[in-house]
């Protein structure tokens, strides 16, 4: 037994291996046992290992026409144009129309996109400016179908399995990304490069065949109702008495901080965070790089295992998510510092823990806490920020990049990323209010009993 007076987290690493084991066990007998959240874990899983082939694919591509990582962030950022002028014109659309149809739309499309992009690499027509307009168009379809896979979650499967849906998803993904992109990253350095591109898109797309086919058995079940009945599991959960919705119990200034947060959170930390793996991996044109990607799923894996808990209070949520940053500036500092290869192995999987802490708490809270009427609108704001901040400094890390060395391009994130700590920790002294810790749930979905979990769902 843990004991309740260690301080929260603590209790996580006082457990025994067997204990660990055993709730992990029961988190994936609950997700198979559940045919909805199944289809969607299964969805997530293999668009991942898709998707694995052409994150490596593309970036090779682009620098390796113009010898320059702006371009890639270039690309990077048309891709999230499409999502911020969805944003600006028809916030509501998701609101409007079927989150799940307009996915099983954006997939069909995706499919087109990706042979698209094979068929140039294939009769040696890709050129710049052409895959700048593909982008473009990848971008439009991403910046509908991105918001709408977070929408469907919250409509199928209830409240009390949120956060544990989140945390194996996250693993599930992960574990795709960390393999993925190494056999990817092989296939182009070992043989032909032009055929190994044209075969990862190639790839990709017919995963994403395979996932229309997952979506439309998704179809045939239905939603979850607005007001379930309440279950034994359900009271084994505190959960909030009522949703705090857009405008609801959350004050104007909370409201402000937390988006503020949010969006430099994207913006300064984890944002070139993405940039800089890939564009480290392609410049050092060794396969042996390619095992950075298994610290993504260490990473995540470790995140995800303390992370099914959904926090009630949103200043809790802020208080959370700041204090990461201050792992993630002394890792970017120690990447800057360093050039051995199991340094760098260390500072991605801390790098990977604080940016899935960070999803996954601001995600599930949205989940759990948003009503479904306005559900498509609140993943439209999140999802606008996760795929408009990245690229946006992505382009000006490349940029960076292509003049100075990228260990001192680290560097000067790190400090900024520890410099925006200090001050975001002076204001939110002078603002914020004392929070009591109560407002934790005491109890996570990974401790419901192997009786009370066939109820849940």
């Amino acid at each position: 037994m843990s004991n309740p007076a260690l301080p929260r987290g603590a209790a996580f690493w006082q457990q025994s291996l067997y204990q660990r084991w055993a709730k992990i066990t029961r988190s994936v007998r609950i997700c198979n046992a559940n045919k909805r959240l199944r289809l969607i874990l299964l969805d997530a899983l293999i668009t991942t290992i898709g998707a694995g082939f052409t994150m490596v694919a593309m970036p090779f591509l682009l620098i390796g026409l113009s010898g320059k990582a702006l371009d890639f962030g270039i690309a990077s950022f048309l891709e999230a144009v499409p999502a911020l002028l969805i944003l600006l014109v028809y916030p509501n659309f998701l609101d409007r129309f079927k989150p799940l149809r307009v996915l099983i739309v954006c997939r069909c499309l995706f499919v087109l996109t990706n042979l698209a992009i094979a068929m140039l690499i294939y009769f040696d027509a890709a050129t710049t400016g052409r895959l700048y307009f593909m982008a473009l168009l990848s971008g439009l379809v991403w910046g509908i179908s991105y918001p709408a896979t977070q929408a469907i979650l919250p409509l199928y499967v209830k409240k009390p399995l949120i956060g544990l849906a989140n945390s194996v998803q996250t693993v599930t993904t992960s574990t795709a990304i960390a393999f993925m992109p190494m056999l990817a990253g092989y296939l182009i350095l070992s043989g032909e490069k032009q055929g190994a591109l044209v075969s990862a898109f190639i790839i990709d797309a017919l995963f994403v065949v395979g996932s229309v086919v997952l979506l439309a058995l998704l179809a045939k079940s239905k939603i979850v109702p607005l007001t379930a009945k309440k279950t034994s599991a359900d009271s084994h959960i505190s959960a909030p008495r009522k949703p705090l919705g857009i405008g609801a119990s959350v004050d104007i200034k909370t409201r402000r901080a937390g988006f503020v947060l949010v969006f430099l959170s994207l913006f300064v930390v984890y944002g070139p965070v993405a940039t800089y793996l890939p564009i480290y991996i392609v410049k050092a044109n060794n396969i042996n790089h390619f095992t950075l990607y298994l610290s993504q799923l260490i990473g995540a894996a470790t995140a995800a295992m303390v992370s099914a808990k959904v926090i009630s209070e949103p200043q809790n949520l802020m208080k959370q998510l700041h204090r990461f940053w201050l792992l993630a500036g002394a890792a970017l500092f120690v990447f800057a510092v360093t050039d051995s290869l199991l340094w760098h192995f260390v500072v991605f999987t801390v790098l990977s823990f604080c940016g899935c802490q960070h999803g996954l708490k601001v995600l599930s809270w949205l989940q759990s806490h948003i009503p479904a009427q306005q559900m498509g609108k609140a993943m439209m704001g999140y999802s606008s920020m996760v795929l408009i901040a990245p690229p946006l400094c992505g382009m000006l890390v490349g940029l960076a990049v292509d003049n100075f060395d990228i260990h001192t391009v680290v560097l000067v994130n790190s400090i900024l990323v520890l410099g925006c700590f200090i001050v975001i920790a002076i204001a939110a002294s002078a603002i914020a209010a004392p929070v009591s810790a109560n407002n934790l749930q005491p109890t996570t979905i990974l401790d419901i009993t192997h009786k009370e979990h066939k109820n849940v769902y």
